[in-house]
């Protein structure tokens, strides 16, 4: 099993870092956290192009996608498996203008919603959910959707049709743990929340976990039993363990 495509867009990068409607929008650090995200749940995860071929993946997660054509909708409506899509997906056409029938664009198609209005939020200012916190960004989606997650005033921020999500804000690390649960849930994909600095990797039967931090990490809890081909369950700093599921 493939496990999760983030989709990394250099298309995607250009638009937003040449039209970014607030110093605090960066594209680079969204996808960043979306796949940190991902990998603190022991979670495998391969970046991939707009352009790439799905099949074989359980999940998908494109942090932003501002230019979205009607090939592009169709291609990630057709997945077998949950979608999520950040803010700013589909806000601007080929030739750099606002979409006639306003974001998301062409997904409208397949997940019904319009951004209607958009918010640059100044540094300090945030938004409370339930258990999360939003900041930098935040649209105001209209929808017949009833959405998924709301902020504590009741504007939604995430809505879901089907096998797509649409992230309408810029996210904590709370929200973006419970998105990538629930996804991999549905997905049935297993999670590992990891202690800090340690991530893993599958390949075929063998499981790799790394240590990128300065202390020692007892990983028994994971690879209890296992059997181990390089390393032990106690991984030093910098320190490398794989063995056999």
């Amino acid at each position: 099993p493939k496990g999760v495509a983030l989709v990394f867009s250099y298309e995607a990068d250009w638009v937003l870092a040449t039209q970014p409607q607030g110093a605090s929008f960066r594209y680079l650090e969204l996808v960043f956290a979306m796949y940190s995200a991902l990998r603190r749940l022991g979670l495998n995860v391969d970046i991939v192009s707009p352009d790439a071929d799905l099949a074989g993946y359980h999940m998908v997660i494109a942090p932003s996608l501002p230019i979205m054509t009607d090939a592009m909708a169709a291609k990630f409506a057709a997945f077998d498996g949950p979608v999520l899509f950040g803010p700013r997906t589909g806000s601007k056409t080929g030739n750099f203008a606002m979409p006639a029938d306003l974001p998301p664009g062409a997904l409208q198609a397949y997940l019904p919603l319009r951004v209607v209005r958009v918010e640059s939020l100044r540094h300090g200012l945030t938004h409370e959910g339930q258990g999360f916190t939003v900041s930098r960004w935040l649209e105001h989606v209209e929808s017949p959707l009833h959405a998924e997650l709301c902020l504590d005033d009741g504007r939604g921020i995430v809505f879901a049709n089907r096998n797509l999500r649409y992230l309408a804000a810029w996210p904590d690390e709370a929200l973006l743990e419970r998105l990538m649960t629930n996804m991999a849930d549905e997905a049935k994909l297993p999670t590992t929340p990891l202690p800090c600095d340690v991530r893993l990797r599958r390949a075929g039967t063998l499981r790799f976990a790394f240590n990128y931090g300065a202390s020692q990490v007892e990983l028994h809890d994971l690879a209890e039993g296992a059997d181990m081909m390089i390393g032990s369950a106690v991984l030093p700093p910098a320190g490398v363990a794989v063995w056999r599921a």
